[in-house]
């Protein structure tokens, strides 16, 4: 990730963040990540926070979705995705999985 954030291709850091995501959800679950293994992983955690928490979730994993959407950046293109967008993107996913290391996760 750093190598696409050093390059200025943005879009590629949230594509990668994605992907990271969704092998974390496959390891967690034992089976391709789906809209459910979230709510899994949040199991143990009071059900109104992990309500919250599956939303917000569900939004961040929306903005990583714009990554693979988006062109990689070219001179005559100007880079829709932003060096702080994916600082966001870096420190958000940061934070989730820090969260989520707490947790006692089958198979990890």
């Amino acid at each position: 990730m750093q190598d696409s954030g050093r390059a200025g291709d943005y879009p590629h850091v949230l594509t990668e963040l994605r992907s990271a995501f969704a092998a974390a959800a496959a390891c967690y679950s034992g089976q391709q990540a789906d809209k459910n293994t979230f709510d899994k992983m949040l199991i143990n955690t009071h059900p109104k926070v992990r309500e919250k928490l599956r939303e917000s979730f569900h939004d961040f994993a929306v903005f990583l979705n714009l990554g693979p959407h988006e062109p990689s950046p070219t001179p005559d293109v100007p880079v829709p995705i932003s060096r702080h967008d994916a600082r966001l993107a870096l420190v958000t996913a940061h934070a989730i999985f820090e969260y989520l290391a707490s947790e006692n996760w089958p198979g990890i």
